[in-house]
């Protein structure tokens, strides 16, 4: 059984649990060979995608019970600035849970609400920039991107992204929270 979520961060004020909390997981992919956990009072070395795909596992059945269909499909999201490795290692935890690569798209977070906001838009000029910050668990990243619409209230057809990005290993809402 898995806690995820302000469960689980309600379960590390117990001390007799902390051992057996990870968090912040995602700042971890790519990085570190092995975390140390306690599983039944022994302690066990896991991969960080391992832990990832654990809660991706979590995640997609609770959702997969809900909707009562089975997930085949995911568009994921990443911080900006994650680099090609971490990407990988996101990638890789999702393709332990059973779903195919050629069914995995990735996306920036930061890009993606930009996206939203563009389908989203009802009026407004052809062509106009988006500017979306977003300060989150472990990045802080900025998109920008410059939106070409070919036909009024249309959803665009060249979208032409710019993305900058905070590298967040030195600066994210964790960072925030733990000051």
């Amino acid at each position: 059984d898995y806690i995820v979520g302000q469960a689980a961060k309600d379960f590390t004020r117990h001390p007799d649990y902390s051992k057996r909390t990870v968090a912040s997981i995602k700042r971890q992919l790519g990085g570190v060979d092995s975390i140390e956990v306690e599983i039944n009072g022994r302690k066990k070395k896991l991969r960080p995608e391992d832990i990832a795909g654990h809660i991706i596992k979590y995640i997609l059945d609770k959702t997969e019970l809900r909707l009562k269909k089975k997930i085949t499909k995911c568009i994921i999201t990443h911080p900006a600035r994650f680099f090609q490795n971490l990407i990988n290692a996101l990638k890789e935890a999702f393709i332990n849970y059973g779903i195919e690569p050629d069914n995995l798209k990735l996306l920036s977070e930061s890009t993606a609400a930009a996206f939203d906001y563009i389908i989203n838009r009802q009026e407004g000029p052809l062509e106009y920039t988006i500017l979306v910050y977003d300060c989150g668990g472990s990045t802080t990243d900025i998109t920008l991107l410059e939106v070409k619409d070919t036909e009024e209230n249309v959803i665009p057809r060249r979208i032409k992204p710019k993305v900058l990005g905070v590298d967040g290993r030195i600066f994210g809402g964790d960072d925030i929270t733990n000051r």
